[in-house]
């Protein structure tokens, strides 16, 4: 008797369709397809680093994630801008030196944000004051709805030296994070 309620038991366990179980993983790899893709339309991007006016802080050929999700321009963030001249439109990388209603100076000495010098002395801005090409002559305050930019490597930079204050609006997105290379994976100050 015992053996026929144990058969009875096994017989009376749900098989598992093969095609159910297909079918699951298919709308599990769509939903998962959509996120990702949501998420990289309207939160984020992934943008290439070309060019050596980042260096030594990003170096071409580093894959970033990007977003303006909420974004607010503040002074030290690196930001993806539409650049103002050469090859107008043409996404670039930059740091944000000055906001609105900051005064910006830059002598042989350094760069001046509202009469304070920038600490820049941790020796990975590759790049010498007095090689600026473009020193200017007199303080300048940032206008309403305007940020002011400069690369890390000063002396191979196109940046508001050159091409003056940038519209906020001209502001693609906040860096946010390295993906690539993978030995430098993390944020990026």
């Amino acid at each position: 008797m015992e053996n026929e309620l144990l058969r009875t038991e096994t017989d009376a366990a749900p098989k598992k369709e093969p095609l159910r179980e297909i079918f699951l993983y298919v709308e599990l790899l769509a939903i998962t397809a959509t996120v990702i893709l949501l998420f990289f339309s309207f939160i984020a991007r992934i943008t290439v680093v070309e060019g050596g006016s980042m260096e030594n802080t990003l170096l071409g050929g580093d894959r970033l994630i990007v977003s303006d999700l909420f974004y607010t321009p503040e002074r030290g963030d690196i930001v993806i801008i539409h650049s103002p001249v050469v090859n107008k439109g043409e996404a670039i990388v930059k740091r944000i030196i000055a906001v609105e209603g900051d005064t910006v100076s830059i002598h042989e000495d350094g760069v001046y944000v509202n009469g304070e010098k920038l600490n820049e002395t941790d020796g990975s801005l590759g790049y010498t004051i007095n090689s600026y090409p473009y020193l200017p002559k007199a303080p300048q305050v940032i206008e309403k709805g305007k940020i002011f930019v400069l690369g890390d490597h000063r002396s191979n930079s196109l940046d508001s030296r050159s091409f003056g204050q940038v519209d906020e609006s001209a502001v693609i997105g906040r860096v946010l994070f390295r993906i690539f290379p993978l030995s430098s994976f993390g944020t990026v100050d």
